[in-house]
């Protein structure tokens, strides 16, 4: 074989792989899904207030299509399911590492968007958006390591069970993307939360020990409002972590920047 004949069977071999290669990529759609509210937040709107509240208004159309998952990248909201969260907590008088299991959550669909604000730029974005849900339960297993409760130092594993009455929350979504991205990627999150209620249960805190689970449970149930805020420091990192990477980030990566929020 001569040497232009090798040259010529590389090249053709290179398109060959190419071609192969970007049949692979995932298509950028270039149109909304039908099911994605009609009403168009365009970045360059200077009306901030008139902008938030389209931001606000799409957010509560698309939450019924999106419940059951399987749309934008989005899995079940209801029930929610998570794998595995781990917490490092230190709240007098309780500390311990756990790590909670199988964690289903009941009530994260029946979200009510209250506001949104949006700074919109092409190559950043920062959205707040108020949110409150009446009720949410999460249940799953946990697994505690190095704890301590009171005097007592313990480490176990089993159900647990939160329930939360009139939860209120402030996500402030920050993103960015690079010259040339067409999807937005969210970098950062913050989730700001309170609630008026909320009922904790569990059992096997330390192994064979129904009256520590009794204190424990007691304990927390009659002081829960200082455990959730001495709590926050400790539970906002993984919370941001979970929103970011099941909720968040699927939306931005399914779908271009320009489309969610046009310029013009």
């Amino acid at each position: 074989m001569t040497r232009a004949a090798v040259v010529a069977s590389a090249l053709a071999l290179t398109a060959l792989l190419a071609v192969a290669a970007a049949d692979d990529e995932p298509q950028v759609p270039d149109t909304l899904p039908e099911y994605f509210p009609k009403r168009e937040c365009r970045r360059s709107d200077s009306n901030k207030e008139a902008l938030g509240s389209c931001i606000r208004d799409n957010f509560r159309d698309l939450l019924p299509e999106i419940r059951d998952g399987g749309r934008l990248g989005l899995p079940s909201l209801e029930p929610f399911l998570l794998d595995n969260i781990k917490v490092d907590l230190k709240v007098f008088p309780i500390e311990f590492h756990s790590v909670l299991h199988n964690i289903t959550v009941y009530g994260m669909s029946n979200v009510v968007v209250r506001g949104a604000r949006a700074n919109l730029k092409n190559d950043s974005m920062h959205i707040d958006v108020d949110l409150f849900w009446p009720n949410m339960t999460a249940r799953g297993l946990f697994e505690f390591k190095n704890g301590v409760f009171a005097q007592w130092d313990f480490h176990g594993s089993g159900p647990f069970e939160f329930a939360f009455r009139d939860l209120s929350a402030t996500w402030h979504i920050h993103g960015a993307r690079k010259p040339g991205d067409q999807h937005m990627t969210i970098n950062r999150l913050v989730p700001n939360y309170s609630m008026k209620g909320m009922k904790f249960w569990g059992r096997n805190f330390v192994h064979g020990s129904a009256y520590l689970d009794d204190s424990v449970v007691s304990t927390v149930n009659r002081l829960w409002y200082q455990v959730v805020e001495l709590s926050k420091p400790f539970v906002k990192r993984p919370m941001a972590e979970v929103i970011m990477t099941k909720l968040a980030n699927p939306v931005f990566k399914s779908l271009p920047y320009e489309l969610i929020f046009p310029r013009d």
